[in-house]
Parts: structure tokens; sequence; C-alpha cells
């Protein structure tokens, strides 16, 4: 019986290993997940500042060959 007990305990190992590593996993993708969240406002944020930076850039452009062109 001390050999059967070992022999479960041998097949039982690889799988409490393989569990161990998918928790791991699982933790892992979580914490990922739960800093994406937090991070995601402010990139956003930056994001709309710049595009709203370059469509102003542009929009200046544009207000300036307007007013040139008036002008001629």
């Amino acid at each position: 019986t001390t050999s059967q007990g070992q022999g479960i305990w041998q097949l039982l190992r690889p799988d409490k290993w393989e569990a161990e590593r998918v928790s791991e996993a699982c933790k892992w993708k979580n914490r990922r997940l739960k800093q994406g969240k937090e991070e995601a406002p402010t990139e956003i944020e930056q994001y709309c500042l710049q595009r709203e930076k370059e469509f102003k850039a542009k929009e200046a452009v544009l207000w300036c060959g307007e007013r040139d062109a008036g002008e001629k």
C-alpha cells in the first residue's frame, strides 16, 4: 500500500504543479488587467490632448491660408 500511495502521489504531483502554474498565470493576468484599467484614463486623456493639439495646429494653418487668400 505504501508503494501504491507513492504511485498515486507521483501521479497527482504534476497536476498540483500545473494547477499552481495556472493559478499564478491567472493572478498575473488579473493584476495586468487591473493595472490597465487604472492607467487607461490617464492615457486616454493624454491621447485626447495630443489630438486636440494637432487639430488646433492644422486649424491654425487653414485659417492663416484663408486669411492670406483673402488679402491677395
